[in-house]
């Protein structure tokens, strides 16, 4: 009787045990998503100045173009070649800007529609280093695949 006993303790114990290894795991997990959410919401809150820049960027070529054109009707010095020529880089500027903008209204479209999505791939990476970690602990080689 007390053999069962003993080894009925020792089941007790040994399930404790792993119940805090997990619970242990758990936590850090939750750590690693928390501190991946949080660097997420820091980079959309930089991206909003870069969009709010982009516009006024998109403003200010818009007023050279005007007063490129007014230059060009004023002047004498200044030859209609030249005048294309500036209107060319301008217009290169402007699609330049417009491309950047495009883009970072991408990246902030899809970031704020799949939080989600992020939430997933920080919790696959927290549980895929716990893993190697693990394994790391064990003494073991990862199993091929």
């Amino acid at each position: 009787m007390k053999i069962v006993k003993d080894l009925l303790l020792a089941l007790i114990n040994a399930t404790l045990l792993l119940a805090a290894v997990c619970l242990f795991f758990l936590w850090q997990i939750s750590n690693t998503v928390e501190r991946a959410s949080g660097a997420f919401a820091e980079n959309l809150q930089v991206l909003k100045p870069v969009t709010s820049e982009l516009k006024s960027l998109k403003t200010e070529v818009s007023a050279l173009r005007g007063d490129l054109q007014a230059i060009a009707s004023n002047s004498e010095d200044f030859t209609s070649e030249k005048a294309q020529q500036l209107q060319g880089r301008i217009s290169t500027i402007q699609n330049r800007l417009d491309d950047m903008q495009k883009n970072v209204h991408g990246v902030m479209s899809k970031a704020q529609a799949a939080p989600e999505h992020l939430v997933e791939v920080a919790v696959t990476k927290a549980t895929t280093d716990l893993s190697n970690m693990m394994f790391d602990l064990r003494g073991c080689t990862r199993p091929e695949s």
